[in-house]
């Protein structure tokens, strides 16, 4: 605190003890990367389950590009 510190972000699996005055914000990294894997396996369900329902896309790989309707034309344009 006498070298003006008023806010940590503690990373540490551990409990700081601070004095009056100082804000202390905990992550756990274990928790934030589930989430992360959690998202990452959510996007590739997602991907999987459009890919089964569309197989010329699928088929056609990811640079078709879908009209409107979601269909991929037959002719791109220019």
């Amino acid at each position: 605190m006498a070298a003006g510190v008023t806010s940590i972000l503690n990373f540490a699996p551990t409990v700081l003890t601070v004095p009056d005055g100082v804000d202390v914000r905990k992550v756990d990294l274990s928790i934030e990367l589930q989430i992360l894997a959690f998202h990452e396996q959510r996007k590739a369900g997602e991907e999987a389950a459009n890919q089964a329902a569309n197989p010329t896309a699928a088929h056609r790989g990811d640079s078709a590009e879908q009209g409107p309707d979601g269909d991929v034309p037959a002719v791109m344009p220019a």
